[in-house]
C-alpha cells in the first residue's frame, strides 16, 4: 500500500460559527474540532481566529492507499 500525505489544515476549537467566505454560495460552518484544509488564510476573520488560538495548524497525517482491485 501507497501512503499518501493529506493537505495541512486548520483545527477549529471556538464555538460552531458560520464564516462567509466570498465565492461560496453558503456560508462554512465552523465546527469545534473539525479540520478545514479550505479556509483562504488572507480571509480577515480567519486570520483574526488564528491569532486567538481559535483556528490551529493541523498535525501531518497519511493514510494507507490500498491499489485498485486490492481485496480489504
Amino acid at each position: 500500500m501507497a501512503k499518501q500525505a493529506l493537505k495541512k489544515g486548520l483545527i477549529y476549537s471556538g464555538p460552531t460559527t458560520p464564516l462567509d467566505i466570498e465565492g461560496r454560495a453558503e456560508p462554512v460552518m465552523l465546527i469545534p474540532g473539525k479540520s478545514y484544509a479550505d479556509l483562504p488564510e488572507t480571509h480577515p476573520i480567519v486570520a483574526n481566529l488564528t491569532e486567538r488560538g481559535l483556528l490551529k495548524p493541523a498535525p501531518e497525517t497519511a493514510t494507507e492507499i490500498a491499489p485498485e482491485g486490492a481485496a480489504n
